[in-house]
């Protein structure tokens, strides 16, 4: 029996909270750190496109480049990890292209950029603040393009990600931040784990679709019996008539995100 489900996002988050989770545990691992993207890593292999899996590849690069104090090679690998996502947000077709929200929504980002690049680059000298500087582009540019997605949670990951390296960046530069370790770690991991989790999930729809060759419509046939996604012309049918039964609030709630996501990503 095929199984639609083929994106266990649940066990993946419960698995990557864990690593998470090691690396402020006192426990002495030498390369904690770069666990939890080595394993979106090999998600991705299996569950999202490859432009994501160069994200999360390098992103894991990344930290192992921080873990041995290579600010050099952190800094271009994670350079190369918004390069990726900058392509997989180009290649997304849920972008939405209306100018007038492009416009203020570009407008906050470069501002916000700028505003940092005043308080940091002062404090970077030498062929450092031109890799800086060429960093910062990157990321603006990824964090536009996220924000150009007609899910909103693009955006959140993308500004977590913005944050993490706001402050990793103050803190080595400008001045030490009490508890820098934290502020950095905890947007970090929670962006990268939102980007890769909004892409699987996208991926899967696409593949149900793709596999009834028709649209998804989303029927409800009743608030207290059954709410179901049903694909014509395939055998894809989620049942959800039991949670229903039990905790009818909840599964109206994800009913509503359900028809929300469907409605935004395939008007």
């Amino acid at each position: 029996m095929k199984k639609y489900l083929s994106c266990p996002s649940i066990l993946i988050s419960i698995v990557y909270l864990l690593l998470a989770l090691l690396h402020f545990s006192p426990i002495a691992i030498t390369y904690k750190l770069v666990f939890p993207l080595a394993f979106l890593t090999l998600c991705a292999l299996r569950y999202s496109s490859w432009p994501m899996i160069l994200a999360m590849g390098f992103s894991a690069l990344g930290d192992y480049m921080g873990v041995c104090h290579n600010f050099w090679g952190q800094m271009g690998a994670f350079a190369l990890a918004h390069a990726a996502y900058i392509l997989f947000f180009c290649r997304t077709t849920s972008a939405d292209r209306t100018s007038d929200g492009m416009k203020w929504k570009s407008g906050i980002v470069v501002l916000y950029g700028m505003v940092i690049g005043m308080f940091i680059l002062p404090h970077v000298h030498g062929f450092l603040q031109a890799g800086v500087s060429v960093y910062i582009l990157l990321i603006l540019s990824m964090c536009i393009l996220a924000w150009r997605q007609k899910n909103p949670y693009y955006a959140l990951g993308a500004w977590l990600f913005v944050l993490s390296d706001t402050v990793l960046a103050w803190n080595k530069f400008v001045s030490h931040i009490e508890g820098a370790s934290y502020l950095i770690m905890i947007p970090y991991y929670l962006g990268q784990w939102m980007l890769f989790i909004l892409s699987a999930v996208e991926r899967q729809v696409v593949g149900w679709i793709s596999a009834g060759n028709n649209r998804c419509r989303v029927s409800s046939i009743s608030t207290q019996k059954t709410h179901a996604i049903y694909c014509p012309y395939s055998r894809m049918m989620l049942m959800t008539g039991k949670l229903t039964r039990n905790y009818p609030n909840v599964s109206i709630v994800i009913y509503g995100w359900l028809e929300k996501w469907l409605s935004c990503r395939y008007p």
